[in-house]
């Protein structure tokens, strides 16, 4: 009789955390976040997560927060996830930083995870230069509808439509086509080693490959990064595209230090660039919560020059969304200006479709969620 009742109250307190669990996993889920595992324990929870309208994992993991004290006060363990990849482990209010074990990338990927969404982001895509006697600032504005369909484990595909809006740059086509469509590949481990390989179609009418490595320990101030490429031109319009040889190699080397109370990035990259001059940029970047903000100088074969750079997330938050789909404007927004006198093609790069691994990583140091908490 005994065993009866205990194996009873056993049952029953396992079927109430599994709807505790199932509360909190469709409370998230409905307010956008995707990829969502809930683990109970004793005393805390573990929170797995994805959530594409935040630049910011702070954010989100503070927005997830709220809506988790409305079903239950345990400790709360936040692990935010990219690209279908744990990325680190966030414990508390105060979100202090453990790295990702192999327990728990086993527990994620075992686990009954919410799926994604289909996913529809706008995005806008601005040219501009300035300096033309008869037209003093031209640009070429476009607005880019796109979605990432998730593959497999970090493997997704990216494609979308480019709708020109404005064009008193140059004499493109004005007509509606596929935008830059590419597989991509991203692995992590340890929360120190990230890689993202990427091919297909790329912004600043690039094709071809890309592969970035970076070691960035979370919990560290330094990093440092190598990346290459291989890429060729060409031109897509409503009913035609030229392709040109893939014959432009790209390769560089950065180290990066943060000054955690200013919230200050020094980057320093050497190595060869889209034209094919080699040379150095220096970065001082910014981080102003949800906004970067950047001044950079740099020297080449070719030419020497200053610019700035600003990344902000567009209208963030979602314009429609139901259990399956959502439509969104996107979560970064990225803009780049440099002034070189002589040679404006010198250090020269291009834009994937997905934000280089320093910026996204940038993004997950604990010093920096800790400082903005």
């Amino acid at each position: 009789m005994r065993k009866s009742y205990s194996f009873l109250l056993l049952t029953l307190f396992f079927s109430m955390n599994l709807l505790a669990q199932s509360a909190i996993q469709n409370a998230l889920s409905s307010h956008g976040f995707e990829k969502v595992l809930i683990e109970e324990e004793a005393e805390l929870i573990w929170v797995f997560f994805e959530h594409r309208n935040f630049r910011n994992p702070a954010e989100s993991m503070a927005f997830a927060s709220k809506i988790i004290r409305a079903h239950t006060d345990k400790f709360l363990v936040f692990i935010p996830v990219f690209h279908n990849r744990p990325m680190g482990k966030y414990f508390g209010k105060e979100f202090l930083f453990k790295e990702i074990e192999k327990s728990d990338r086993q527990l994620f990927f075992q686990g009954t995870a919410t799926s994604y969404r289909f996913n529809l982001r706008l995005m806008p895509d601005i040219t501009a230069q300035f300096g033309f006697l008869e037209n003093p600032l031209a640009t070429r504005t476009n607005l880019i509808v796109d979605t990432r369909i998730y593959l497999a484990r970090g493997l997704a595909l990216h494609t979308g439509m480019t709708v020109p809006l404005v064009n008193s740059l140059d004499k493109r086509d004005v007509r509606p086509h596929l935008s830059p469509t590419h597989l991509s590949y991203f692995l992590s481990f340890n929360s120190r080693h990230f890689f993202l390989l990427q091919a297909g179609t790329f912004f600043s009418d690039r094709y071809g490959g890309d592969f970035q490595y970076r070691y960035s320990p979370l919990s560290s101030a330094f990093s440092m990064g190598v990346s290459t490429s291989l890429t060729g031109y060409y031109l897509q319009s409503w009913n035609a595209l030229r392709i040109g040889g893939i014959k432009l190699p790209t390769w560089n080397f950065d180290i990066s230090y943060a000054i955690g109370r200013l919230g200050l990035d020094i980057q320093l990259r050497v190595g060869q660039f889209l034209y094919g001059d080699k040379g150095g940029r220096l970065d001082l970047i910014r981080q102003y919560g949800n906004v970067d903000f950047g001044l950079h100088y740099s020297y080449t074969t070719l030419d020497q020059g200053i610019g700035a750079q600003v990344a902000f997330p567009l209208f963030p938050g979602k314009l429609f969304r139901s259990k399956h789909v959502e439509l969104r404007a996107t979560e970064e927004f990225r803009w780049e200006y440099q002034y070189r006198p002589n040679y404006p093609k010198a250090a020269k790069d291009f834009r994937t479709g997905t934000p280089r691994l320093d910026n996204v990583l940038r993004q997950y140091r604990s010093a920096f969620i800790q400082g903005i908490r």
